[in-house]
Order: C-alpha cells, then structure tokens, then sequence
C-alpha cells in the first residue's frame, strides 16, 4: 500500500503537533514545580536580571538596578549634547548647560551639605549630570537639581555670567594647545567638514559671542523640557 505526498506530510504533522504538545505539558509540570516551591529555573540568572525598566507619562525611561549599597547612584542624560548646536552656533549646548547652572553657584555646596557628590559635562550626543548620595538625601538632591534643569524661562543674568566664564576659559585653553592638538583640530575638521564632528564640543570665541537669551531658551525647551 502506497501513501500519496500529502497523507505523508499530514502523518508527519501529527507526529510533531503530538511531540509539541507532550513538550507543552512538560513545560506546564516545570510550572506547577515551581509553585511547589521546586524551581528548576530555563534560563540561569545573571547580574543584571534584577534590573528594572520602565517610563513615565511624559516618555521619560527609568532604568533602575537595586543593590545593598551605602550610597545611591543616580544619572539624567539628557539626550543632546554638541551635535544639535545651531549652525554658526557652536558650542550652544555648551552654554546652555553652564547658564542653567549658573542660576544656583553653590549647586555643589548644597549637594555636599547632603554627604553627596555632583557632576556634569556634555559630548557631541548627550548632556549628563551625576549624583552619588547617601539613600536618604535622594530626594532632596533630586529636587535641587530640577529647580536647575527644569525651568519655565534661561535668566538672562545668568546667561551673561555663563557667556563670560565661558569665553574666558576658552581663551585660556586656546592659549595652551599644544601643536598636536592643533593639528587634531585642522585634520577632524578636513575630515568631517560641515558635520558637527568637525567642531569642538565648546565651540570657539566667535560663535560663542552670536549666541542670545533665544537661542538658550529654545534649546532647553526643545530637549530638556521635551
């Protein structure tokens, strides 16, 4: 007795739809072992297993990872850093980040007054700020930090103070490159040309000087805020 192509292809299928389901109530008596209290765990544990995720209303992602410490580390990334400066405005990221800070001088007193630490900085891709305190004084670094970061309006007098210290340490340190890092500024420049790449994450003396109230304002309503 000879079997057609398809009554072969349908025995086959049984036979996988029967191995599947005895699989199936293997997989369930491996769950009902763990109710039990017998685990037999699928995939074995790894450092970051504990690590939780999850996203405020307003879209902003929490990446949280507990652990027996005496000191909570916390970092707001802001995603935007030199690489969205304005054209003819380099070093506008830059500026932004100093004249928010410079509403508060004694940011970091403050933060040392809760036993914490504080810093900051930006690259082509992100502006960060990073917060190392004991567990109980989080909150309260938290909030001193978005009375810097979140605000409705950039205070022009902070701005000028920012604009100021800035183009001072810029003159500073063009005054002190060396001629390799001269060199590294002219080839990055031929290299990317237009591209953000090509300029310095501080921008230099004249795009800082160009850059108003405006232009600071918009930035931080268009990343921070957003």
């Amino acid at each position: 007795m000879s079997f057609s192509k398809s009554v072969r292809f349908a025995m086959c299928l049984a036979l996988v739809l029967s191995w599947a389901g005895t699989f199936a109530g293997t997989a369930q008596k491996k769950g009902d072992d763990k109710r039990s209290g017998l685990v037999t765990p699928l995939v074995p544990p790894t450092p970051f297993s504990e690590v939780r995720r999850d996203s405020l209303l307003n879209g902003l992602q929490l990446v949280t990872y507990e652990t027996a410490a005496e000191r909570v580390k916390c970092e707001l990334v802001v995603r935007s850093g030199s690489m969205f400066d304005l054209e003819g405005r380099t070093g506008l990221a830059s500026l932004t980040q100093a004249a928010l800070l410079a509403v508060n001088p004694r940011l970091k007193e403050e933060i040392e007054s809760l036993k914490g630490d504080i810093t900051w900085g930006l690259n082509w891709d992100a502006t960060w700020y990073r917060l190392e305190v004991p567990p109980g004084a989080l909150e309260t670094a938290l909030e001193i930090l978005a009375r810097q970061v979140v605000v409705e309006n950039v205070r022009n007098d902070a701005l000028k103070r920012a604009q100021t210290d800035h183009l001072e340490r810029l003159v500073a340190a063009r005054a002190q490159l060396t001629p390799a890092a001269r060199a590294d500024e002219a080839f990055f420049a031929a290299l990317y040309r237009e591209h953000p790449y090509g300029r310095t994450v501080e921008g230099d003396e004249k795009t800082v000087r160009t850059v108003v109230q405006g232009d600071v304002y918009d930035f931080e309503r268009r990343f921070y805020l957003a």
